[in-house]
């Protein structure tokens, strides 16, 4: 039962972005209030099938919604209902962009539909080699498409995550209490049964402001790595000339790119203790509060379907390990993941691979020959060669390896070599 009302509450809540009906109904912006900006909203929202089409297939303009509720935030900044809706808005005119909708349908045909409709699980799922050069092979066009995809995060992404950041920033040092009605924009079919025991309407405030903020700072962090470094190619340009010849493929962007993602995170890690924080020190009811530590309410987090018992220090302890790791050495063994890896402690700076990073990927990678057609690269040395003498790269990647040495690389690649071919 738990679980069908969480599901429930994540379809409503988040992809029709609390459709609410707020407390703030004042505040015209150019002979439009909120409540006429609301309703136009969900209207849209009502008609599309949700279920069936991806966000950039809905027929919906979400820049004329954002416009409209801008338009109410000109007039009355401080509307905490404007502020939400904007955030939302904000985030569906990227998520519905036709060039988002393009790079998806080239990533993913149709034959793989389930996939792309789940594009960003694919792409938290660490990919191996073989699934890598597959991908790039794929899709190497006059356009490559991480490139495309680079180009759409710097001109659309990042400054509409930005934008949201602010949005929620705001709503949280306004500390304010409003509730929204999730089922408004729904069609009858789709709206819960009263047997799953969902409240009628829910309340949003600075805790869950505080929640929110965290999956926002981590997509950042993210859309600051991926435009890091430069994937630039033409069709008719093989692996073998990218990585062996190509001056610039696999070279560090110009931008703090990589700081930028390191700020993200620790940001992060703040917002989560905002978070648990705020939580701690409420003192009203909460049945219908979005996220609660009590039974009741939209996501109790001490729910044992979710993260159950002393589910706030769970979260606490999350964002100090995350903090941790990136202000300290990680220690990994990966003997301690698969018995047949070597018993060996590898250090890992986190720090300096964001704070330092490599200027030059090529550098750093492994002896290799290649194809006849020069699209599979055949690894012939560790990532290091044994030969101490070597005077090549640093054997700690400048740092973010500390202590390793080209004895370490070879005992990891006799360990690997299976995968490089």
């Amino acid at each position: 039962m738990r679980i069908a009302r969480s599901a429930a509450v994540l379809v409503a809540v988040v992809l029709l972005g609390l459709t609410g009906y707020g407390c703030s109904t004042s505040g015209d912006g150019g002979g439009q209030s909120y409540l006429s900006c609301k309703t136009a909203l969900e209207e849209d929202l009502a008609r599309v099938d949700m279920m069936q089409e991806s966000p950039w297939e809905w027929d919906i303009d979400f820049a004329e919604h954002l416009d409209c509720f801008e338009g109410v935030l000109e007039d009355d900044p401080n509307n905490p209902d404007a502020l939400l809706m904007a955030a939302f808005c904000r985030l569906m005119v990227t998520g519905t962009n036709e060039e988002l909708g393009d790079i998806m349908d080239d990533l993913f045909d149709d034959g793989s539909k389930s996939a792309r409709h789940n594009a960003l699980f694919w792409y938290l799922n660490r990919p191996d080699m073989e699934t890598v050069r597959n991908v790039i092979q794929k899709n190497v066009r006059e356009d490559f498409i991480f490139s495309d995809i680079q180009d759409f995060i710097v001109e659309e992404v990042i400054p509409s995550l930005d934008e949201i950041d602010a949005y929620l920033t705001l709503f949280e040092e306004m500390d304010v209490v409003v509730t929204l009605d999730p089922w408004a924009a729904l069609p009858d079919s789709l709206v819960p049964p009263d047997s799953l025991g969902i409240p009628d309407y829910l309340e949003f405030d600075a805790t869950d402001a505080y929640f929110a903020h965290v999956p926002v700072d981590a997509m950042q962090s993210m859309c600051y790595m991926v435009v890091s470094y430069n994937v630039d190619t033409l069709e008719d340009e093989t692996l073998e000339y990218l990585i062996d010849e190509d001056s610039d493929f696999l070279t560090l962007n110009s931008g703090d790119h990589m700081n930028s993602a390191y700020d993200e995170l620790m940001e992060a890690a703040d917002h989560l203790d905002d978070a648990c924080d705020a939580l701690e020190g409420e003192t009203d009811d909460q049945a219908y509060d979005f996220i609660t530590v009590s039974e009741s309410g939209w996501i109790p987090l001490e729910d044992d379907d979710l993260l159950g018992p002393g589910a706030v220090d769970s979260l606490r302890n999350a964002a100090d390990m995350l903090r941790d790791a990136l202000t300290d050495e990680m220690i990994i063994n990966p003997s301690e993941h698969d018995p047949s890896a070597p018993d060996m402690e590898i250090h890992v700076s986190l720090d300096s691979m964001f704070n330092n990073p490599l200027e030059d990927l090529r550098d750093y990678f492994p002896e290799h020959t290649w194809s006849v057609a020069g699209d599979t690269m055949y690894v012939t040395e560790p990532l290091t060669r044994p030969d101490p003498t070597f005077n090549g790269p640093d054997t700690s990647y400048d740092g973010i390896f500390p202590g390793m040495t080209n004895e370490d690389w070879r005992l990891l690649y006799d360990w690997e070599e299976p995968n490089w071919r």
